[in-house]
């Protein structure tokens, strides 16, 4: 990915662009789960279709009706091995 920083510009709640994607875990069109560089972000709406997507330089535009963004934290996740001698 080219760039890290992570930068949101949504137009009218219809069109939303978004920088510092590392990738897309889930959408259909009422929701869709982006994890960035500053966590998971949940999106959620209406009628959501994907306009662009290039994870290689952390780009992404959705369309359709934006009810709400919500970030949700990041849990670290520890080896077994760690978790057993801690």
């Amino acid at each position: 990915m080219e760039d890290h920083n992570h930068k949101i510009t949504m137009i009218s709640r219809l069109k939303l662009e978004m920088t510092g994607v590392l990738d897309v875990h889930s959408l259909d069109e009422n929701e869709a789960v982006v994890e960035t560089s500053e966590g998971n972000l949940l999106i959620k709406g209406n009628d959501l279709h994907v306009k662009q997507l290039d994870l290689e330089k952390g780009q992404l535009s959705l369309e359709g009706h934006i009810d709400g963004l919500e970030y949700t934290k990041v849990v670290a996740k520890t080896s077994f091995v760690h978790r057993i001698f801690k």
